[in-house]
């Protein structure tokens, strides 16, 4: 087994920008799925889980989310979505 190879089974994580630059590339190359899949290591199922989740309205492709900011609210606040108005 090579070193440098996971091990069988183990699940591959990749980055935001891999995901996007492989999404780039299938949409610019119009290459099938399976092929773009082989030239990134990935599977096709996962090609087009990332395409799903990535899409926009009319199939534009969108920026990756970003974690959303912590917010912290004191216990005299009003929370949000609620009125303001007692």
């Amino acid at each position: 087994m090579n070193k440098d190879s996971a091990p069988k089974g183990a699940r591959k994580r990749h980055d935001s920008d891999f995901k996007r630059r492989v999404l780039e590339h299938w949409k610019a190359s119009k290459r099938t799925a399976a092929q773009v899949a082989a030239e990134f290591g990935v599977s096709t199922f996962t090609l087009y889980a990332w395409r799903k989740a990535h899409q926009g309205p009319m199939g534009a492709l969108m920026r990756l989310p970003r974690p959303p900011a912590l917010l912290s609210w004191s216990a005299n606040s009003p929370s949000p979505g609620s009125s303001a108005t007692s």
